[in-house]
């Protein structure tokens, strides 16, 4: 949104970002999922979250594997989506507005890659 208009604000707090998947699909699937998100785009696939990824809480880990409402799978056209958000973010880093920016990212974040922020960011 920030990036659409020019609003007044002073500084930006991230919270795990996801400008990268700190392990995304092999080259194969995700060229796959770029033809198949045009023909048929609720074609979904195991997203690969474990618990154990999630959390290191065991209490919730026990309350994330009983939560009906996750989503164990993700479509292309989901994929396709976020991958492109994230290259649009990352190309268009260079518009961040000049303002004190405070990043919250886990040490052992296993869902997205940590240093995108930091290195598309600040690069």
């Amino acid at each position: 949104m920030m990036m659409e208009k020019q609003l007044p604000v002073r500084g930006v707090i991230l919270s795990s970002p996801c400008l990268a998947l700190y392990d995304p699909p092999n080259k194969a699937l995700t060229a796959a999922a770029k033809t198949m998100h045009r023909i048929v785009p609720a074609l979904s696939f195991k997203n690969g979250i474990r618990a154990e990824h999630a959390t290191r809480s065991p209490e919730v880990r026990t309350e994330f594997l009983k939560d009906e409402l996750f989503v164990h799978t993700v479509s292309v056209r989901w994929y396709q989506e976020l991958s492109k958000a994230m290259k649009v973010s990352l190309d268009h880093a260079y518009e961040f507005p000049n303002v004190s920016l405070l990043v919250l990212q886990a040490g052992e974040d296993y869902l997205v890659d940590k240093t995108a922020a930091m290195n598309g960011l600040t690069g």
